[in-house]
């Protein structure tokens, strides 16, 4: 008696090939036969449609795995590409933070004390004169100050009352002068007098009658008698 033909042993054993090539997690792997399997497998006896079928359903698996391939990589360039921008925005948030601007102070926009005051400017002394000289003061306590005086007067003495820096009596020997920018002196109560000088020696004039000459300086200086 012929003994029969059993092809679908032959299908049998690609597809237990086949099963062995799974992924521990279930998943197929991206794979393919060989063609000397599947022609192995005809050899075999499993016939043209079942090879046919065999790799019909390969070529689907690859396809799949090829379509998770390109989809897994195109979710990482997304992702990489959010990160960057993120980054970036991070950085410029903090040198926003570091980089501080200080606005200059505007005079015009200071508080005052009342609202409805409006602050009023000083206004600018311009230099009025035909003539000039330094003026010096010394004080009692020692603070020293210079002042350039422009004037149009003769005398140093009369210039200096002008300005209303100096001050005191008239007498038979001219000016006396007990009053010094703000500071008064009474020898007759500290034993302090204003002393005059002249380019740093004591003058021999009094002040109401020295000429102003140009490029001196005149100085008054608290003294003790």
């Amino acid at each position: 008696m012929r003994p029969s033909y059993r092809a679908p042993q032959a299908r049998d054993t690609v597809i237990d090939r086949r099963a062995r090539l799974r992924r521990p997690d279930g998943r197929d792997a991206a794979v393919e036969i060989p063609g000397a399997i599947l022609n192995g497998v005809l050899t075999a006896g499993a016939g043209q449609h079942t090879a046919k079928i065999l790799q019909k359903e390969l070529m689907l698996m690859s396809k799949s795995v090829k379509r998770k391939s390109i989809l897994t990589l195109v979710l990482c360039i997304v992702l990489a590409a959010a990160t960057v921008l993120c980054m970036a925005g991070c950085k410029k948030v903090e040198k926003a933070k570091d980089t501080t601007t200080k606005a200059p102070a505007n005079p015009d926009e200071t508080a005052t004390e009342n609202p409805g005051e409006t602050a009023t400017e000083a206004p600018i002394e311009v230099p009025v004169g035909s003539k000039q000289f330094e003026f010096k003061i010394v004080h009692k306590s020692g603070e020293t100050k210079t002042i350039t005086i422009y004037t149009d007067k003769d005398t140093v003495g009369a210039a200096l009352v002008e300005k209303g820096l100096i001050a005191g009596d008239n007498s038979d020997y001219g000016l006396y002068v007990k009053t010094v920018d703000g500071e008064t002196l009474d020898y007759n109560k500290d034993g302090m007098y204003w002393a005059f000088y002249i380019n740093g020696e004591y003058a021999m004039t009094g002040v109401d009658s020295t000429n102003i000459e140009e490029g001196k300086v005149y100085t008054f200086k608290a003294e003790a008698a």
